[in-house]
């Protein structure tokens, strides 16, 4: 979670700004303007926000004061002037953005976010090849899942990852991956409900030739996932074929090729993937209950985007970057009003949409956006 250092010397606007940004942001408050630098020191928060109308102090001296520190920290303007010389000289001291009065919580978090990923300190510290949508956000839900991931990368168990359509399951799946001990190793991905089932034992096995008609040898997933890790994705879908070869090898470590008479040793992590309750499908017959068991060593539930809505403007920003264009207050409120049952890969196609409907225009109404 990302901290902001509020400066203003009216204690009621310092409790309001806590209460806007308290469950998105780790909030620090400074009410004697005088002590901002010392503060930005001792606690190198990730954005400032500042009031610039302040009696006991020039709050453009102060702005500069900031934005002349080594590596500063983006700064907020909030202010209820809106003359163009006014928000001119601020951005010319160096402020980021600049946000008039009055303005709704969620544009506050939406522009406080955007410096804040725009800033040089935030994309140096986070260019990394394996960031993407997933854990772009400081909501609770996603902490929470970083902090999983990061646990229980280190463990060799199996994971089973429970998440609606949309929610990128696999991503999870792969950041566990390349931070666990066998990043090194090969990360093979199948999708269990794409494998035809007369082809599934040769998909998982491999086989040797002679196996079947035009059979040609080759080395199931099992067995390409060795030393490294196997995701199997819709694992709700596996046959009951697919079910009983998966669990002799999480139980035995061996397999055969089909036409084969060698046993191979094989050692990879699994993880598996399901948006459907498998103890329902346990109810019903459809899935094996001692194969749940052995998958779930550990689970992970990744939130759908309806209970992290906090998240949506740092994502907006992040799916359309502002050299492409900006997004309207009121473009920021629609799309957080809506519940996004396809998660966010359903915002992601919206925003992408809405671009080509904004055609040449640099701003994204809520006009462009269609469910």
């Amino acid at each position: 979670m990302y901290s902001v250092l509020c400066i203003d010397d009216a204690e009621e606007q310092l409790q309001m700004l806590t209460l806007q940004l308290i469950d998105t942001y780790h909030v620090i408050t400074c009410q004697k303007p005088q002590n901002a630098i010392a503060q930005i020191t001792k606690h190198q928060p990730a954005a400032v926000i500042l009031d610039l109308h302040m009696p006991k102090i020039n709050g453009f001296k102060l702005l500069s004061d900031i934005t002349g520190l080594y590596n500063p920290p983006p700064v907020l303007i909030l202010s209820g002037h809106t003359e163009p010389l006014f928000v001119v000289r601020s951005l010319h001291l160096g402020a980021r953005d600049f946000l008039s009065k009055p303005y709704t919580s969620t544009m506050l978090r939406y522009r406080l976010t955007k410096i804040i990923t725009e800033s040089p300190i935030f994309k140096t510290a986070h260019h990394q090849p394996l960031s993407h949508s997933l854990f772009i956000g400081n909501s609770k839900p996603i902490e929470t899942l970083k902090l999983e991931i990061q646990t229980f990368a280190n463990s060799n168990l199996p994971i089973l990852i429970y998440g609606e359509s949309g929610t990128g399951k696999d991503l999870v799946a792969r950041e566990i991956h390349y931070r666990s001990p066998r990043n090194k190793g090969p990360y093979i991905v199948r999708n269990m409900g794409a494998i035809p089932p007369t082809l599934i034992e040769s998909e998982l096995f491999g086989c040797d030739e002679g196996a079947f008609t035009d059979a040609k040898p080759h080395a199931g997933c099992f067995e390409q996932a060795n030393g490294g890790t196997l995701f199997l994705d819709e694992i709700a879908e596996a046959s009951p074929t697919a079910q009983a070869a998966l669990l002799r090898v999480i139980e035995d470590g061996y397999i055969q090729h089909l036409g084969g008479k060698t046993i191979h040793e094989v050692s990879f992590r699994l993880i598996s993937a399901t948006n459907k309750n498998l103890d329902s499908l346990i109810s019903e017959k459809q899935f094996r209950s001692d194969l749940k068991y052995r998958l779930e060593g550990i689970t992970l539930t990744i939130p759908p985007l309806r209970e992290r809505k906090e998240d949506i403007p740092i994502l907006t920003s992040y799916f359309v970057p502002s050299h492409e264009h900006e997004i309207a207050n009121e473009t920021i409120e629609k799309l957080c009003e809506y519940n996004w049952p396809g998660n966010v890969r359903q915002l992601r196609m919206c925003l992408e949409r809405a671009k080509l409907l904004a055609g040449p225009e640099s701003t994204i109404r809520p006009e462009h956006i269609r469910f």
